[in-house]
């Protein structure tokens, strides 16, 4: 590497390893993570934004060709990336790129810690631990069986282009995210992330919110636990969509469903016997699905 290069390089890495890694909030899409999210903002030391889907939708991708590209004999020797950098260098630029979109919201710069919440990182934690070693993990859990019915029920609304609206769709959705290989295995055994179960939070938000806050090594006191848990949070974006429509989010009206009950009992059966391994595995309670009862009318013949 030359002298500009490698001084470039230095100046980089420098200025990345002041650079805190954000926080990641990660959990299936209807498990309450912007509920979360939103308790979690209102700590004075913790900022957030909009969903960024960096890790899903962009930089695993490039790291997955990279891969692609070391392990492809191409009979010359090796091409793309590979044959200019290193893994070390390649991993740095990757960092690098993921620092410049996290420090380009306020929200990063103001706060001590800055909390990225988006659902579909579950599938990235192997790769953010690659880029962030030290990165601190929030998995969200919530039971299949309402998450399905929240997933089916955003289908007739908001979420229409993108959400399931069939039963085994929306089992099917709700598998997908658990599908990267050790993805299982680190959410159920690896000290270094922390996971929260949705029952346990609605039931004590302050309870829930301490666990994270020591997991995070942030003090908080009982007063500061209650307005955590009841004060609202007004999330934001930037960029080319705050330029467009404006830096607030406005949530649709049925985005917060409370609402449950709604399945039958066949879909409740369906839901039972495809994640009956997923469910004893993360000890989940088993779905319900009792038969309702049927009048017979006796014929005299």
């Amino acid at each position: 590497m030359n002298s500009t290069a490698s001084s470039i390089n230095n100046s980089l890495g420098s200025s990345d390893e002041d650079s805190a890694a954000p926080v990641f909030l990660v959990g299936p899409p209807r498990s309450g993570t912007t509920w979360l999210q939103g308790m979690l903002a209102n700590h004075p030391d913790i900022g957030t934004a909009q969903e960024s889907h960096l890790f899903n939708q962009f930089l695993q991708p490039m790291m997955d060709q990279w891969d692609a590209m070391v392990n492809f004999d191409d009979g010359r020797g090796g091409i793309g990336l590979p044959a200019y950098q290193t893994h070390a260098e390649f991993l740095q630029m990757v960092r690098s790129i993921a620092l410049d979109v996290y420090r380009s919201v306020p929200e990063y710069h103001s706060n001590t810690l800055f909390l990225d919440k988006t659902p579909d990182h579950i599938r990235c934690i192997k790769t953010i631990w690659k880029v962030f070693p030290d990165a601190k993990i929030i998995v969200l859990l919530r039971n299949p069986e309402d998450v399905i019915e929240s997933l089916m029920n955003a289908s007739k609304s908001w979420g229409k282009n993108w959400a399931p609206s069939s039963i085994i769709s929306a089992i099917r959705t709700y598998q997908y995210f658990f599908k990267v290989e050790g993805t299982n295995e680190l959410i159920l055994n690896d000290p270094r992330l922390c996971m929260v179960r949705y029952e346990q939070m609605k039931d004590n938000p302050v309870v829930a919110l301490g666990k994270i806050l020591e997991y995070l090594h942030i003090p908080a006191d009982e007063q500061v636990l209650q307005r955590m848990s009841s004060s609202p949070h007004q999330l934001k974006k930037y960029g080319e969509f705050g330029n467009q429509t404006g830096n607030v989010v406005i949530e649709p009206d049925t985005f917060a469903r409370k609402k449950k009950g709604q399945l039958n009992w066949i879909q409740k059966r369906i839901i039972s016997t495809m994640l009956a391994q997923h469910m004893r595995d993360y000890n989940h309670t088993k779905p319900t699905p009792t038969q309702p009862n049927l009048k017979y009318v006796k014929v005299n013949s």
